[in-house]
């Protein structure tokens, strides 16, 4: 039966865990340097008032000097007053397990050359897709964040283990992301990232899976099903407006832009802004926008949509109508539910919210990264009320004062909407975040699946034709 001392030294441990997995890969690599550094003898062993340095070094506030006492106590175990760096980065860092470690070797054997036995870290800069990144894709980061993070994790792991030039074996391959798998409590999450940022296709996949009892990633079949879908719908909804026909290059641009999140949309909208006249963009401004944002689009698909958009032969099209048909319209039903979650917001009932509601109604706490102890509540909602205002700040053509009408937040939301293709999936951020009554969803949802069937039938309907024009 474990005694109080050692439940209190073992929640400390887990504490100190916790602060350092929410610094990410840099917070343990970041550990093991300053350890590094301390070792001047190279004994592998730090004596307390170094594992207390140490700590305050690197998660500067969570865990007090009392509380490393105790961890340092319970870690000495043969009483000589230091202890194993590497038992305590073990203790802290864990085992990946099998499961991730699988898809981490199967990654390796992609990226490493034939007949070698290492990768090349200049070529895995190079093939790694930081616009699939989960993170890009939901909003939350900007794809030279992610590059960013790569790239300095990587020289950390280097300068951590002394390793010179410019390749990584299968061992320290696997090791790098043993530290980054820490960070990562959702197995699924990592699996995702892994999928996504080194392009595992659906082959692979099933390669993967085949060395486990079940599978590690879900197939993609009915992912590439469901995005068919999803792309149907939405050329349904914008095709309602005579003024927005969906044209292969029109889709282009979308799916060189709305994957990437809304922080990406409203960058994009920024640098219309900046590039316009009059708010006109001519063909070369919106070509150096899509290279300085690096968009996956050829500028073949950029001439032939504003030959199309430019329909008065002036050799400009509007800034407002690019945004239309990049963001398209938000449907009667959402905008109704938007509306519903405003009220509640609104105490005074005046048409205007300001920060402090926003802060008052707004469930940060339900976040996932809040929930698995990666991120905290005032970053979540930091988060929400940047965007919200980066949002106002374009629409107003100024900046914000913390204070929004109602037509603001409904124009904060049409953003999301582009984003959140599924219906259902919109309707949980009310429920979830804002909340919004259940009640307020079933004709939504129903909606949703009403749609979905229709445009199934329409897919299986024109299946040949569309076979032909192929």
């Amino acid at each position: 039966m474990a005694t109080q001392k050692d439940s209190r030294a073992s929640e400390l441990i887990e504490t100190l865990k916790r602060k350092i997995n929410e610094r990410g890969p840099k917070g343990i690599l970041g550990l093991i340097k300053i350890f590094k550094e301390m070792d001047k003898n190279k004994t592998g062993k730090i004596n307390k008032e170094e594992l207390k340095a140490a700590i305050k070094s690197s998660i500067k506030q969570g865990v007090d000097s009392n509380d490393v006492e105790v961890i340092f106590k319970e870690l000495d175990t043969d009483k000589d007053n230091l202890i194993s760096q590497n038992e305590l980065l073990k203790l802290l860092k864990g085992t990946m397990n099998e499961e991730r470690k699988k898809i981490v070797t199967f990654v390796f054997n992609l990226l490493k050359p034939q007949k070698t036995d290492h990768v090349n870290i200049i070529d895995m800069k190079k093939k790694y897709n930081k616009a699939k990144h989960p993170a890009v894709l939901a909003g939350r980061k900007m794809e030279t964040q992610v590059e960013e993070e790569l790239t300095n994790t990587i020289d950390l792991y280097k300068e951590c283990y002394d390793i010179k030039g410019e390749v990584l074996t299968k061992g320290q391959f696997i090791d790098l992301y043993s530290n980054l798998s820490t960070s990562i409590d959702n197995d699924k999450y990592f699996e995702e990232m892994m999928r996504n940022c080194w392009g595992i296709n659906q082959e692979q996949l099933k390669e993967i899976n085949e060395a486990h009892s079940e599978p590690l990633l879900e197939s993609s079949s009915e992912e590439t099903k469901e995005k068919v879908v999803v792309k149907k719908v939405k050329k349904e909804v914008l095709e309602s407006s005579e003024e927005m026909k969906v044209t292969p290059s029109v889709q282009k641009f979308r799916d060189a832009v709305i994957p990437r999140g809304v922080k990406s949309i409203l960058g994009v909208e920024r640098q219309f802004k900046i590039y316009s006249k009059d708010d006109c963009l001519e063909l070369d401004n919106i070509k150096k926008i899509a290279e300085d944002f690096r968009l996956q689009i050829d500028p073949k698909d950029l001439e032939t949509l504003f030959k199309e958009l430019n329909k008065t032969e002036k050799g400009k099209v509007e800034c407002s109508k690019l945004l239309q048909i990049l963001l398209g319209e938000m449907s009667e039903h959402r905008r109704q539910l938007v509306e519903a979650a405003f009220p509640p917001i609104d105490k005074d009932n005046d048409g205007i919210i300001d920060r402090e509601d926003i802060s008052r109604i707004y469930e940060a706490w339900k976040d996932p990264g809040v929930k698995s102890g990666k991120r905290r509540t005032d970053d979540v909602l930091h988060e929400v009320l940047e965007v919200l205002d980066n949002a106002t700040a374009l629409h107003r053509g100024s900046k914000t004062d913390g204070r929004y009408t109602k037509e603001e937040f409904i124009n904060y939301f049409g953003y999301i909407s582009a984003c959140t293709p599924n219906d259902n999936d919109f309707g949980n951020i009310f429920t979830t975040f804002w909340r919004v009554d259940k009640s307020k969803l079933p004709s939504i949802e129903k909606k949703e699946e009403k749609k979905v069937i229709e445009v199934e039938s329409v897919n299986e309907d024109n299946e040949d034709n569309e076979d032909q024009d192929e």
